[in-house]
């Protein structure tokens, strides 16, 4: 159930809900902490091995997308004058994309692939939780205090409000573990969601806003970050834990979705250079352009995402064992 979410919001972005942009660090964070949290605690996995697991996952399709972005735009430069959506696609945004480092406050507006600015944000979030689930015990106080202090940052995307939404996620995940096995606990969530998400369909459909006196989107950011998508990841991971095998035909969603996020701009930029600007707004042409992105992605995810990062983890335990035989040598002599 948690990879159809994460699809969908990946599917949703492309659509520009700007709320997702910020909500889904709650997913990832959950995720992260599901998966890594206690291992990192443990001393199970250190900090190489999680950045060889992190850097495989993210680097390959980031670099392809950022080389075929960079010769698409100068393409599209030559025939239209100007570039087509992201306009800062110098040599200096060109390194820090390649570093990670283009939303790390060294940049100067959106660049290349511009949807990858999220990536770069995920790399800094890498570091913070490392640090956290290593050195501080996994325990709700510390986290929700690590909230707080990110909620407080620019809701419009900020890595410090991102911070923010990403322990919110890891907040959910300890709740999550607490609320395992109490059976009213998901029928709660049920109806409490049913009510939720009714009434923000209503208030999106309406474009209805609960204050007049503070920006919409602050509100509404603040609102599906800090309760409407936690309380959703949180119901979908009960009731795929009470559901098991169920859903794990469904699995492979979860997989193309980084694949489908990073390749929807270049489809854009190939769909601007090779076809009419008027077929834009037909919905066949939506419907079509969505269906060609998730056969992209689950080819691209196949054929190039899984052996490029078989390789890099290859190569990385090949260069591991390496430096620890090199270094009992060393103790030998």
């Amino acid at each position: 159930m948690l990879e159809i979410l994460g699809l969908a919001f990946c599917f949703l972005s492309i659509f520009r809900v700007r709320e997702l942009s910020t909500s889904f660090f709650v997913l990832s964070g959950f995720i992260f902490f599901w998966l890594y949290g206690a291992r990192i605690r443990n001393r199970e996995i250190g900090g190489w091995a999680f950045f060889v697991l992190r850097m495989s996952r993210l680097y390959p399709l980031h670099l392809a997308t950022l080389l075929f972005v960079a010769g698409a735009q100068w393409i599209y430069v030559q025939t239209n004058g100007q570039p087509f959506g992201h306009g800062g696609n110098d040599t200096r945004h060109f390194a820090l994309n390649m570093l990670f480092a283009h939303r790390w406050g060294l940049e100067s507006g959106s660049s290349f692939n511009g949807p990858a600015w999220s990536i770069s944000v995920e790399i800094f979030l890498y570091a913070a939780f490392f640090l956290v689930t290593r050195f501080s015990p996994l325990r709700a106080a510390p986290i929700l205090l690590l909230v707080v202090i990110g909620l407080q940052g620019d809701s419009n995307g900020s890595n410090l409000y991102c911070l923010g939404a990403f322990f919110v996620g890891g907040l959910t995940y300890i709740v999550y573990r607490r609320a395992l096995g109490i059976g009213w606990i998901e029928l709660g969530l049920r109806v409490t969601l049913l009510v939720m998400w009714s009434l923000t369909m209503v208030s999106l459909a309406t474009e209805i806003t609960l204050n007049t006196f503070a920006p919409t989107y602050r509100l509404d950011n603040l609102f599906a970050v800090a309760f409407l998508f936690p309380l959703t990841v949180l119901y979908l991971a009960l009731a795929e834990t009470r559901l098991g095998s169920l859903w794990k035909s469904a699995s492979w969603l979860g997989d193309v979705s980084y694949s489908t996020y990073l390749l929807h701009f270049p489809l854009q930029l190939v769909c601007a250079l090779f076809l009419p600007l008027e077929i834009f707004g037909s919905p066949i042409a939506l419907v079509s352009f969505l269906g060609v992105l998730l056969l992209l992605s689950y080819a691209c995810h196949k054929y190039f995402e899984m052996p490029a990062q078989k390789w890099i983890r290859n190569k990385a335990r090949t260069l591991s064992k390496s430096t620890q035989g090199s270094a009992s040598v060393g103790k030998q002599k």
